[in-house]
């Protein structure tokens, strides 16, 4: 699935009423209804709802839902927000609804009636076209809503909220639930808005399929159908020799659980052998905990003294639990000097490569690193001022060291170096915000590549599975209660 830009947006409509003979109004009643069949799923029969509409076709969806909710036998009460110019379709949506009630005007502030408690309000003042900042009598009816605390759900956008880029306006409506007409929208995806969009639906309106357009994106999300094409079948003749051998360098006295959640996860990868090197102190733990594993026992007892032999390995992680020492940082250096396999870095090891800048040249094309936003910021050398900034420069990071970026965070992106492509994953829960969660995915990652996913593949399989598992965890013990290896026990790859 495509994210598209505002415009994209504009021109899938139109290819739609070229395509399906219809007009701007016929596709807006679509629209309407599935809308409508979405907020009768979230809206009680007995509850007041109160839509305010703007002159453009947004407004004109809020009148037709006015409509429709009326049908059905809600309390409907529909106000046109500075109804200047009001677009054709939505013209002839308020003459239909007109029959039924009268739509009262808001033109000045004084005109707006006071929020009653207990009612749910829908946000049909503009949409996904908006490009520049709220102002007048919009900016007082938004904070007057807002004020309200009432439940909001927005249709296709939170009035004030841009869809392709940064917004501008400190008047954005916060929404309790947006319900987005056809595409996630890019600013969705960014942390910085999560107090506007609320949850989240995609509601299909019958725009005539992708497949059958020239319309194309850099921002993908990442789909079961995206996952299935990828995934390889498993041969029933196959063995622990053919599913790969992943070798993990992971652990500290300090962070001997890091290396417990890393190889565990790379064993419920599908891998066949995980061999993991860990520090004299970690290896008793590790052979104890996870038996499955080999553990090779590093000489020195709290920390590594010098990396192990990982030829006849498919694939290597370094970082999980290893902390920021001399000798973690020389053996770090002396890994990029010689690897020649695939290879995932986090935690520890990103650290280390924000101290030493003059070795990035060393990280082979399609290496994978796993960085939450404030070790991106570090790798980048400054703070970004947002996350737009930051995936931004992010991108152009990963270009220019042909390299792999699983940016991790509510929507945890994967940035391809080879495209500029950008894989959004949309599953997972705060739950997954727990210590050793990343280290879950590190060890995912490390075992698909180990299987012989390409570097690309790996990072958008493990982001998603992992995703899933922690969906599947949430509901067995609840978000607040989930600890990072019921991720684990919950992977089913």
């Amino acid at each position: 699935m495509y994210i598209l830009s505002s415009d994209q947006i504009k021109e899938h409509d139109t290819l739609t009423r070229e395509r399906y003979g219809l007009s701007t109004e016929q596709l807006m009643e679509q629209a309407a209804v599935a809308l409508t069949h979405q907020l009768v799923a979230h809206v009680p029969i007995d509850t007041p709802v109160w839509i305010f509409c703007g002159s453009g076709n947004n407004g004109g969806d809020g009148l037709a839902i006015s409509r429709l909710l009326l049908q059905r036998g809600y309390s409907v009460f529909p106000w046109l927000v500075k109804p200047y110019q009001l677009s054709p379709a939505t013209e002839a949506n308020l003459i239909r609804l007109q029959q039924m009630l009268p739509v009262p005007e808001i033109h000045f502030l004084k005109e707006m009636p006071e929020i009653p408690s207990g009612i749910v309000i829908i946000d049909a003042i503009f949409g996904s076209g908006l490009n520049r900042p709220v102002e007048g009598l919009h900016q007082d009816i938004i904070r007057k809503i807002n004020q309200s605390r009432s439940t909001v759900i927005s249709i296709d956008m939170p009035s004030g909220l841009y869809a392709d880029t940064a917004s501008d306006s400190k008047y954005i409506l916060q929404a309790t639930r947006t319900l987005t007409i056809e595409y996630l929208k890019k600013s969705m995806m960014m942390a910085c808005n999560a107090a506007y969009v609320g949850d989240v639906t995609v509601v299909p309106i019958g725009l005539v399929p992708m497949s059958s357009t020239d319309l194309s994106s850099s921002e993908i999300v990442i789909t079961p159908k995206l996952i299935q094409s990828i995934r390889h079948p498993r041969s029933r003749f196959g063995h622990k020799g053919t599913f790969g051998k992943a070798y993990i360098m992971c652990g500290s006295q300090a962070y001997a659980g890091a290396a417990l959640l890393t190889t565990r996860a790379c064993m419920r990868s599908g891998v066949g052998y995980t061999f993991a090197q860990v520090p004299a102190y970690v290896a008793p733990i590790l052979t104890s905990a996870v038996p499955e594993v080999i553990v090779l026992s590093d000489n020195a007892n709290s920390e590594w003294s010098a990396i192990g032999d990982f030829s006849g390995s498919h694939a290597v992680a370094f970082g999980p639990g290893v902390g920021v020492t001399d000798n973690t940082q020389r053996c770090l250096k002396q890994l990029l000097d010689a690897i020649e396999i695939p290879l995932v870095l986090d935690a520890s090891a990103l650290e280390i490569l924000s101290l030493h800048p003059d070795w990035w040249p060393l990280l082979d094309p399609g290496t994978i690193l796993t960085p939450h936003p404030k070790e991106m910021d570090r790798l980048l050398g400054e703070p970004a001022r947002d996350d737009w900034d930051r995936l931004s420069k992010t991108i152009d990071w990963a270009v220019q060291h042909k390299v792999i970026v699983v940016l991790k965070g509510a929507y945890t992106c994967v940035v391809d170096y080879t495209t500029r492509n950008v894989y959004f994953n949309t599953g997972g829960n705060s739950g997954m915000g727990t210590a050793g969660s990343g280290d879950v995915l590190t060890g995912v990652i490390v075992g698909l590549l180990a299987q012989g996913y390409t570097p690309l593949q790996a990072a958008m399989m493990g982001v998603y599975e992992h995703a899933r598992a922690g969906d599947a965890a949430a509901a067995a013990r609840s978000e607040a209660s989930m600890i990072a290896g019921d991720i684990i026990d919950h992977l089913r790859i």
